[in-house]
């Protein structure tokens, strides 16, 4: 009776370890979507700074060829230097952000491994047990 009783624990340990290994692997999945949006966000932001770079490119051009607006344009190509600044200091930030979610995700991955190793011994016990009940 016992034995038995010690199977059903074992089982229940089992359903829950497998319960825990399902929720790992959805958390895992949700930080691989947010992983991807915060790559798109990525290169929008660096596709933002190609065409933020192309017209400082163009505002210079301009200050070189307008002198009477000169003044106009050394403004605006400051607003802009700021704007890029602020560009950059954001895509260090996402990219910190991005390196610490794959962190996360390492941590999940070794998580997940031991969790499964847990399973398979468990499930190694639980075959002994029965095999040893088969033989009484």
């Amino acid at each position: 009776m016992q034995i038995r009783d010690q199977l059903k624990v074992q089982d229940q340990v089992l359903n829950r370890t497998r319960t825990q290994l399902k929720t790992q692997e959805q958390a895992q999945a949700r930080t691989r979507d947010q992983q991807k949006v915060q790559e798109q966000l990525l290169t929008r932001t660096r596709d933002q700074l190609k065409i933020q770079d192309q017209l400082q490119t163009q505002v210079r051009d301009q200050l070189k060829a307008q002198d009477q607006t000169r003044t106009q344009a050394r403004d605006q190509l400051q607003a802009q230097d700021q704007i890029h600044a602020q560009t950059l200091e954001q895509l260090k930030a996402q990219e910190q952000v991005q390196t610490q979610t794959l962190d996360q995700l390492k941590t999940q991955d070794q998580i997940q491994t031991k969790t499964r190793d847990q399973l398979k011994t468990q499930e190694q016990v639980e075959l002994k047990t029965r095999d040893q009940l088969k033989a009484l």
